[in-house]
């Protein structure tokens, strides 16, 4: 049900090499995916027991499980309407059908982060594309900063710290995530060059 984000750090590796990627961070993006994440499969619970609370009590055990167990961040991929509500319900991070989960390697002690922005493409896990995050303890050391691409519509803050609104999907900037001890604050926009969609 929950596990590392192995699979998908070794999907990554695979396309990334077979693409002639060869840079220095690659491995240690691969490592902190591998290691700093955590994937979860999905919930089911038998329809004579829906409507309980068994699926939200099963979401937050299993987030509590893999942050005992290490991991920064937990990805899925819900597979229909209800599943989405109970990550949301749950805090996660869910995004808008068509939006790339993006993410890159960030040393959270330091704040340095790579400029190398990996694309958790489509087609790559088998239950398509993951489209839900969420940060289940605070970072320390390299882990990655996830974030999502095109920005949609709203308002967010740009990288220095002024308010940016959005009319309409924007494609020429990513929006990374941002969370603290209470949870998700909000979206800090940063440009996106050379990203493409799908």
């Amino acid at each position: 049900m929950v596990s590392p984000a192995e699979y998908q750090a070794d999907c990554l590796y695979r396309v990334l090499l077979s693409e002639g990627m060869t840079h220095p961070v690659l491995y240690e993006t691969v490592k902190a995916l591998r290691d700093k994440v955590a994937w979860f499969e999905g919930i089911v619970v038998v329809p004579e027991y829906r409507r309980r609370g068994i699926g939200l009590q099963v979401k937050r055990f299993v987030d509590r499980w893999a942050a005992q167990h290490h991991a920064d961040f937990i990805i899925s991929s819900p597979s229909n309407a209800a599943a989405r509500r109970l990550n949301e319900e749950t805090g996660h991070k869910v995004l808008e059908p068509g939006v790339d989960l993006v993410f890159k390697l960030a040393d959270f002690d330091t704040g340095e982060e790579s400029r190398v922005v990996f694309p958790v493409e489509r087609g790559m896990d088998p239950t398509g594309v993951v489209d839900v995050v969420r940060q289940l303890r605070v970072p320390h050391g390299r882990s990655l900063r996830f974030g999502q691409y095109p920005v949609p519509a709203g308002a967010g803050v740009d990288l220095d710290g002024r308010e940016h609104h959005v009319p309409a999907w924007d494609y020429g900037r990513i929006g990374w995530f941002e969370w603290d001890a209470r949870g998700y604050r909000g979206m800090v926009f940063a440009p996106a060059p050379g990203m493409r969609v799908g």
